[in-house]
């Protein structure tokens, strides 16, 4: 727990330059931008479609150029150019029937937030202490949005006099992220009954979220943090437990097999019956396509009203974000996974408190994300990514210091 005091923060901190310091301070400006004002931020324009998230995101991707990093993660810069050459061609060969210029962007925003922050943590890593310094970075966050959301929730218990939990109540959407990750920080570092309370009172926090993926989240990663140092016997009956309560779950919870819950396993089916039989699960679909057709949208409305305009097949992906990156670049995406493939080496198993920390978070928001629209929006996504490269980061440098 070192790296979280006080005089750990301030070491690293005076160990910056001072263009160092305004770079992170930047990125944290931002990040807490996104925690306090949620899409009251990410959607606010001081000029027609340029929104104040976007163009400081943006200017910080610009700052992160300036900085020289010995970390690299060549699979993902590959995966950048991939991605970058399609927008290109789906221009150029107007994918789109009205070759909206709007259209294009929106689809593939999913992939340039995952460009700017790419950059942005890279540069970051590279400094004095940088991966700790990340790792830093996502536990304050963690923790303010505990405290966010539990005076929330009191504000609408007692300030309104309305039940909070099982509604949609979350302070801002990284709230949710954060929350999670702040499970996987209790998991990781605490002990005893500590370990248990703090998990206890995070699992009653999620319920104000709305969203069942949001508290099945935190149950997995409750889950995984004792899977990850139990004996063979343990693992066996953990995933066992694992795959029992999501059975139970989706026959006693009426919220996994409701509308909502039907649409999305319809618009799944919809998208991954498409592109395997079309094989464009191999090539993808580029950007400028539609989604879905329009008879299958119209029977996704009969279980929820999704697609308001003609333009929605075009801008509604469908609800896990996963399979909106599979959906436009096909199996090139396998690429996102390389640089994690260390986490399977048995020296990390529950000996690196940080390691476990990053990846019970990374598993945490991964599964949010995978009933979410998520890494298409700018509300949350930049969280994400800030998990996902510290994890990559971390692995990268132990691996580097091993040799």
């Amino acid at each position: 727990m070192s790296m979280f005091k006080t005089d750990s923060f301030k070491a690293n901190y005076l160990s910056l330059t001072l263009k160092e310091k305004v770079f992170i301070g930047l990125i944290v400006l931002d990040l807490l931008l996104l925690l306090l004002l949620g899409r009251a931020y990410t959607k606010t324009a001081f000029y027609p479609y340029l929104y104040y998230h976007d163009v400081i995101l943006f200017a910080t991707f610009l700052f992160s150029l300036t900085f020289k990093s010995s970390f690299r993660l060549k699979s993902i810069e590959l995966l950048c150019l991939i991605s970058v050459a399609y927008l290109a061609g789906s221009i150029i060969f107007k994918l789109h029937p009205e070759g909206n210029l709007y259209i294009y962007i929106r689809q593939f925003m999913v992939f340039g937030y995952l460009i700017q922050s790419y950059f942005i943590f890279k540069a970051v890593a590279g400094v004095k202490n940088g991966v700790q310094i990340l790792i830093q970075v996502i536990s304050v966050l963690a923790f303010l949005a505990i405290l966010l959301q539990g005076v929330y929730i009191f504000y609408i218990l007692l300030g309104i006099g309305e039940n909070p939990f099982l509604e949609r109540n979350y302070f801002s959407p990284l709230t949710v992220l954060s929350v999670i990750a702040a499970t996987a920080l209790g998991l990781s570092f605490l002990n005893g009954y500590k370990k248990i309370l703090f998990f206890l009172l995070l699992l009653l926090i999620s319920f104000s979220f709305g969203h069942d993926s949001a508290y099945l989240a935190v149950i997995l990663v409750f889950l995984l943090s004792y899977f990850l140092s139990a004996p063979l016997k343990i693992k066996i009956l953990i995933s066992a437990l694992a795959v029992l309560g999501c059975l139970a779950l989706w026959f006693f919870v009426e919220t996994f097999t409701d509308g909502n819950a039907g649409a999305r396993l319809f618009y799944w089916n919809e998208v991954l019956t498409k592109i395997v039989g079309d094989f464009s699960i191999i090539y993808g679909n580029g950007f400028g396509t539609p989604y879905v057709s329009e008879v299958a949208a119209q029977k996704l409305n009969e279980f929820v009203l999704v697609f308001k305009t003609p333009e929605s097949v075009y801008l509604v992906p469908p609800h896990n974000s996963f399979i909106t990156i599979l959906y436009h670049l096909g199996i090139s995406v396998l690429l996102l996974f390389y640089p994690l493939k260390s986490i399977f080496n048995r020296k990390w198993e529950a000996k690196n408190n940080s390691f476990k920390f990053l990846l019970l978070s990374f598993v945490g928001v991964a599964v949010w994300v995978s009933f979410n629209v998520i890494l298409e929006l700018p509300h949350s996504s930049t969280y994400f990514w800030l998990i996902y490269f510290t994890l990559a980061f971390f692995l990268q440098k132990n691996s580097i210091d091993d040799r």
